[in-house]
């Protein structure tokens, strides 16, 4: 699902822009997406090198509980109920 977002461009980057997209027949945000989207994979890529073992882990975790759409308590972090039932 795409998301509406807002970027501000200087007029002659923006006038390009739109050049190009005519040249190629696509509108101005499928090209933005076309050049952002491999840049951003390899910096995500690059970042998760930089992570340890652990940090991944957990991370990976957080991500795969979203997605089973498990959540847990708000407030563990101060109250030591959960922690000694």
């Amino acid at each position: 699902m795409l998301q509406r977002i807002q970027l501000i461009f200087d007029k002659d980057l923006t006038l390009d822009l739109r050049e190009v997209a005519l040249d190629k027949g696509t509108s101005v945000s499928q090209l933005v997406r076309q050049y952002v989207t491999p840049a951003v994979k390899q910096d995500k890529k690059n970042l998760k090198k930089k992570m340890s073992g652990g940090i991944q882990a957990l991370l990976d975790m957080a991500k795969q509980a979203e997605k089973l759409g498990l959540k847990g308590s708000k407030d563990s972090s101060t109250n030591d109920d959960y922690i000694y039932r």
